[in-house]
Order: C-alpha cells, then sequence, then structure tokens
C-alpha cells in the first residue's frame, strides 16, 4: 500500500551544501545535478531536516511552531511543493528507506531523452 505524503521521509540525495550563518534560520546554498541552488530560510531549515528519519508531517510541525501565525494548510501545500520539486530535480528521495537507498535519476533522464531526440532529429536531416 502507498504510503500518504506525510508519512514520507525525505532524505537528502546528495551532500555537497554549505550552510551561511547559524542554524536553525541560515541561508543554505546546494550543488545539485543541475547547477546551484541558493535556498532562502524557511527552504533552509527545512533542508536540513531532510536526513531520513524526520516524516514530512513532522517537518511541518516544526515550521508551525516555529511560526505559530501559519496555517498549517498553506505550510503543508507549500512545503510538500517544495519537496516534490527538489525530488524532481534529483537533489532528494522523497520516501527514503535504507533498504533500497537509490532513486533512479530524473535529471539524468530528461537529459539522455533531449540528447536522444536530438541524434534522431539530425539523422532525419
Amino acid at each position: 500500500m502507498k504510503r500518504s505524503i506525510l508519512e514520507m521521509t525525505p532524505m537528502r540525495l546528495l551532500d555537497f551544501w554549505k550552510v551561511k550563518g547559524k542554524p536553525p534560520f541560515c541561508i543554505v546554498t546546494v550543488l545539485g545535478l543541475s547547477g546551484f541552488y541558493d535556498l532562502d530560510e524557511i527552504s533552509s531549515f527545512i533542508w536540513l531536516h531532510l536526513d531520513g528519519s524526520h516524516t514530512i508531517d513532522s517537518i511541518i510541525a516544526k515550521i508551525c511552531n516555529k511560526f505559530p501565525d501559519a496555517k498549517r494548510e498553506q505550510v503543508k501545500r507549500d512545503v510538500t511543493s517544495l519537496l516534490k520539486r527538489f525530488d524532481e530535480d534529483d537533489l532528494i528521495i522523497l520516501d527514503y528507506n535504507s533498504l533500497h537507498p537509490y532513486k533512479k535519476l530524473k535529471t539524468y533522464q530528461r537529459k539522455n531523452n533531449h540528447a536522444t531526440r536530438r541524434r534522431q532529429n539530425e539523422a532525419k536531416k
């Protein structure tokens, strides 16, 4: 049975990143497969919790505790959207499982598909 996104435990795929400032509110720069990502304070806070031991629901709860005026549903939408983007860009494994700690790289597949289409187009000429 597929788990709810809130039950998933995201994990950073690559550990090439640096921190400016002092946690919990700092700025993180991540080197991903498709370039550099400069994260804002909230995204950096989330990034620091992507260690495979925090569920998405617990990360949302931590943000809501830090910002009591934030509406939980809005935080939930924002966090899940950000994590899905991180997953699409191969920065994280969205649902980390220590028994299967790998994933197919989407950025590699996109680049490979683009190169294949380009070769096919050139062959048609």
